[in-house]
C-alpha cells in the first residue's frame, strides 16, 4: 500500500518539471505582414497592416550545448499574432503549428534550466520549421 502513494507523488513531480521547462517568448518584428512567404489572404489575414508580432509558447523545451552550436528541441504548444492595423487597431489571429518557420527572435535561457548552459544564454530559432505535429529539433549557431 505504501507503493500506492508514491507513484501518484513521482507522477506529480514528473508533470511539474515538464511545465517549467515550458517557455514563452516572442518572435521578433513581422515588419511589413509577412509570415512564411504569405502575405493578405494567402495566409487568412488582412491586406492592410504592419508591425506583426509573433507569440510563440514552447512545450517541452530542451537545449544542448554542441560546441559551436546549440542543440534546441522542443513542441511549439501556441502561435499567436498580433497586427496594429492602419487605423490603429490589433488584429489578432492564432496561426497552425504545424510546418511553421521561425522568421527571428530567440529566447533567453533561465539561471539552471539546462544543464551546462548559462542563464541569460540567447538562442535564436531564426529558419527552424516545425514538422506536422508542431515538433522541432535543429542545431543553431551560437
Amino acid at each position: 500500500m505504501r507503493y500506492g502513494r508514491i507513484i501518484p507523488l513521482a507522477l506529480a513531480t514528473l508533470v511539474n518539471l515538464t511545465a517549467l521547462q515550458a517557455k514563452t517568448y516572442t518572435i521578433g518584428n513581422g515588419g511589413n505582414f509577412k509570415w512564411n512567404g504569405n502575405t493578405g489572404d494567402n495566409c487568412g489575414c488582412p491586406d492592410s497592416g504592419g508591425n506583426c508580432t509573433v507569440s510563440n509558447s514552447v512545450a517541452q523545451l530542451n537545449v544542448q550545448d554542441h560546441g559551436a552550436t546549440w542543440f534546441v528541441s522542443g513542441v511549439l504548444d501556441l502561435n499567436h499574432a498580433d497586427i496594429t492595423l492602419g487605423d490603429g487597431s490589433i488584429f489578432a489571429k492564432d496561426m497552425a503549428l504545424g510546418r511553421y518557420t521561425f522568421p527571428s527572435g530567440y529566447f533567453e535561457t533561465l539561471e539552471g534550466e539546462f544543464q551546462n548552459i548559462p542563464g541569460g544564454t540567447r538562442i535564436n530559432l531564426a529558419g527552424v520549421t516545425t514538422d506536422d505535429a508542431g515538433r522541432f529539433a535543429a542545431e543553431v549557431q551560437k
